[in-house]
């Protein structure tokens, strides 16, 4: 029993090691977007705007991958299409 316990804190340990990511992404504006919530545009983004990526999570319809992400420019939140980000936009990570 002890020994199954020790497997598991040991586990544990290493998944919260592992999930301390030490980069971020971030998408650079290259034409006029719009950044959306519950289906609706919330604000538009423009060319050299920065957003960066908080969260990645499946589309509201059920299929794509969509990302919460921040305008760092006024801290607006909202989501956008991952697939159409790589598309019209720069898209890159900054290691910290």
């Amino acid at each position: 029993m002890r020994r199954v316990i020790c497997v598991m804190m040991l586990t544990v340990m290493l998944s919260m090691l592992f999930s301390c990511t030490t980069s971020k992404r971030f998408i650079r504006i290259k034409e006029a977007d719009v950044v959306y919530e519950y289906g609706k545009g919330k604000f538009e983004v423009w060319p050299n705007d920065t957003l960066e990526i908080l969260e990645i999570k499946t589309c509201r319809g059920g299929t794509g991958i969509c990302w919460k992400v921040k305008k760092t420019e006024t801290g607006e939140v909202g989501y956008v299409n991952a697939e159409r980000m790589h598309e019209r936009h720069e898209v890159y990570t900054i290691e910290k």
